[in-house]
């Protein structure tokens, strides 16, 4: 690879690779999320489900700029990135992105990626799929590479942005009633005797995007000593409501060590999420103690059946709850410890 503290660099390879490919390639062609999830869906308990997934691979961003109808983007993209520099990145970075969105999809792009969302069970319709919003959502999680957070995370690390690689993780959105956030060890005291979560209600993104109020936090001792402890109760003004695809960052800047990568970079509902006020009063996260007791022991036994699962490494899990059912959306092992 060139360079740029021990990235590899990827040709194109294909424009997306369903579950059973992602399994079974040797060569990984795609970041930390997509190989724990595939390795994650084969350890779960029966209780708990994983959404399913296909890939565009490394390289296909690269694939996507050299295509001749793209050859005045890539001039263009050519000398914003030759020209960006400290003094000028705010702009810079901007001008970069928006010139990331005019790419245009090549034609066989299209049905390569209908075929992979279908043989991976991402999509049963395909009549559904709005297919360019796909490539829309596909072009922003690309252009996400180029944002300001990243660009300083990269200058620390002396990082070329140019050797990021941009896999884009595709999966159905699962239509959560509530979203969880899970450390196999409490962040907050160091402790890995005990767990510690953090329950919202709606999608995730109310969590691990910063939302202002609190989640419902809680601890939890591993070895079952003690039930679970509520720490804070909830207090996010909004739930975020979402249905249709979602398109997940995962790049290889994730995997590097010491280069804290996750969550530098943006995941992009195909259908903008819906916003609606929470009424704690009837909300039985909060109400309902049996209800909010039980969420908690499953969301204490998730967690130590994934760290377990994942050879005993704290973990940072995400999923959602839906239906009764319990998802995990993505796995990756606890940074900060």
């Amino acid at each position: 690879g060139g360079g740029g503290g021990g990235v590899k660099e990827y040709g194109f390879t294909s424009y997306c690779l369903t579950e059973k490919e992602i399994a079974s390639q040797a060569d990984k062609t795609y970041g930390a999320k997509s190989s724990n999830l595939v390795a994650l869906r084969a350890v779960l308990p029966a209780s708990v489900q994983a959404p399913s997934s296909a890939v565009i691979p490394f390289g296909t961003f690269g694939k996507v700029l050299n295509a001749p109808e793209n050859a005045d983007v890539k001039r263009e993209y050519a000398k914003h990135t030759g020209e960006l520099s400290e003094k000028n990145a705010v702009s810079k970075l901007r001008q970069i992105q928006e010139c990331i969105t005019k790419l245009v999809a090549p034609t066989d792009f299209k049905s390569a990626l209908q075929k992979g969302l279908q043989d991976s069970g991402v999509v049963t319709d395909s009549a559904s799929v709005e297919w360019d919003r796909a490539f829309e959502a596909t072009k922003q999680v690309w252009a996400s590479v180029w944002n300001e957070r990243a660009h300083l995370a990269c200058s620390k690390q002396g990082l070329q942005m140019q050797h990021i690689e941009m896999a884009v993780l595709v999966q159905k959105l699962v239509e959560a009633e509530y979203a969880f956030v899970l450390h196999t060890a409490n962040p907050l005291s160091g402790d890995a005797s005990e767990m510690y979560g953090e329950v919202v209600v709606g999608q995730g993104e109310a969590l691990v995007g910063n939302h202002p109020g609190r989640a419902l936090g809680f601890t939890c001792k591993k070895d079952g000593s003690s039930g679970p402890v509520v720490k804070s109760l909830p207090s996010k003004t909004f739930a975020l409501f979402g249905h249709g695809l979602i398109f997940r960052s995962d790049s290889n800047a994730e995997d590097l060590p010491g280069f804290a990568g996750a969550g530098l970079f943006d995941s992009v509902p195909m259908t903008e999420h819906q916003q609606s006020v929470i009424s704690y009063r009837h909300e039985r996260l909060v109400q309902d103690a049996s209800f909010q007791e039980q969420l908690m022991q499953q969301l204490c036994s998730v967690a130590l059946e994934v760290e377990k699962a994942c050879k005993g490494v704290a973990q940072d899990i995400e999923g959602c709850w839906h239906d009764g059912k319990l998802y995990v959306v993505q796995t990756r092992p606890q940074v900060g410890l």
